[in-house]
């Protein structure tokens, strides 16, 4: 197994420790069997499903979500990357990158695009809105262009140090925010009053970097969002103080699951529950609830979304429980959605335990995996251990 530690989190990773480091959890015996992923299916999963190019769907409630790292480059300068390249990386709760990519130019360059063909599922009035990183006191400007039916319904400067932003911590909307600590953790959204009017049908979306005038930075673009909900974004902007708008961020559409009852008399019903948040306050305003499914004797499920229970701003770990009449005994077979829109199976989990705990990473359709405390503690010592302690140990101490 390749080892592949993210430490973005030092809450989230306290959890996983405490949880896990029992006699029970080490031996392995926390699941009777388990069907490891296979780690040869995509050396680097944001480019290869970038590459794939896929037409982004909406979802269900009509909102567009395009990964900016997912974006074709049509003209050298844009290129994607992975989290921890960009400028702010989890110093704050405000530094975190949705699926852990992104889309980056430089601070300088010729003209260069980015595009990508999204479906629009009913007409209306969309606000479009980009996350990105504004560095304080230099420019980080791009353009967002939209075009439909042969024409260009849509084109707006973002990054502008005199653009009115969405800024985090309590500040809404400013055009430049210094922190007290410093001028850092400036991820913000941008687009509060950016409409266009859409109709139902294929869009193009493409992003563009140009030479920069004064101070210049990187342009790192993390999503750019469509939709009809206004007033969702407003009540947010004035209510979701901490984060506002981070809420909106899941893995809907990328993660399903199956239950399989291997009991041949009983029913066994599972449910699954939301994910922690990459906050450590649980600020976000999110409306989801516990999932439950029911499979009868012998039988199972239909793939169920469960990408929606889990936030795409860090990696989570979800509570499981199972019931039945005599003891639990039952199968978890995970899948994610590919760029062609099929379900491709990562891995299953037999087990007869009620409840256990599972961790998911915060960019799932890129990662394909599904862990389990055993092995994000065994991941945990391995990376220690590739990393040799240098010096003398100490034989006294000072006591006072």
């Amino acid at each position: 197994m390749t080892v592949s530690l993210d430490l973005r989190g030092g809450r989230w990773m306290w959890a996983v420790l405490l949880a896990a480091l029992s006699p029970a959890t080490l031996s392995g015996s926390m699941t009777e069997g388990s069907t490891p992923i296979d780690p040869s299916f995509v050396a680097d999963a944001a480019a290869a499903y970038g590459a794939a190019r896929p037409v982004v769907k909406a979802r269900p409630d009509g909102t567009i979500l395009c990964e900016a790292e997912e974006f074709g480059a049509e003209r050298a300068g844009w290129r994607a990357l992975k989290w921890g390249a960009n400028y702010y990386c989890a110093t704050l709760a405000n530094t975190f990158l949705s699926r852990k990519a992104f889309l980056s130019a430089p601070a300088q360059c010729d003209r260069a695009t980015a595009s990508r063909t999204v479906e629009i599922a009913r007409a209306g009035k969309y606000l479009a809105l980009v996350r990105y990183e504004a560095v304080y006191r230099f420019e980080t400007r791009f353009t967002l262009r939209i075009e439909q039916r042969g024409r260009i319904a849509f084109k707006r400067l973002y990054g502008a140090r005199e653009n009115v932003k969405i800024w985090a911590l309590g500040e809404r909307l400013e055009k430049e925010v210094a922190w007290s600590w410093g001028a850092t953790e400036n991820i913000v959204w941008e687009g509060h009053e950016a409409f266009v009017n859409l109709e139902p049908g294929p869009a193009r979306i493409t992003l563009i970097a140009d030479r920069q005038r004064g101070d210049a930075a990187r342009r790192n673009v993390d999503l750019v969002l469509l939709t009809t909900d206004i007033e969702q974004v407003r009540s947010r902007i004035e209510h979701e103080r901490y984060l506002p708008l981070d809420g909106m961020l899941t893995q809907a559409g990328d993660v399903y699951l199956r239950l399989h009852n291997i009991d041949p008399d009983a029913m066994v019903s599972l449910t699954i529950h939301p994910g922690r948040e990459h906050s450590p306050y649980w600020v976000h305003q999110r409306a989801w609830k516990p999932r439950t499914l029911s499979a009868k004797a012998r039988q199972h499920t239909d793939w169920t979304e469960i990408g929606s229970l889990l936030d795409s701003l860090n990696d989570v770990d979800v509570k499981v429980e199972a019931s039945s009449s005599a003891s639990p005994h039952y199968r978890l077979e995970f899948a994610v959605r590919t760029p062609e829109g099929e379900l491709r199976p990562i891995r299953t989990i037999t087990s007869r335990r009620p409840a256990m705990r599972l961790f998911f990473d915060a960019d799932t359709r890129y990662a394909q995996r599904v862990r389990l405390p055993v092995e994000i503690v065994r991941q945990f010592i391995a990376y220690i251990k590739q990393h040799p302690v240098h010096g003398r140990a100490p034989r006294r101490t000072l006591i006072s």
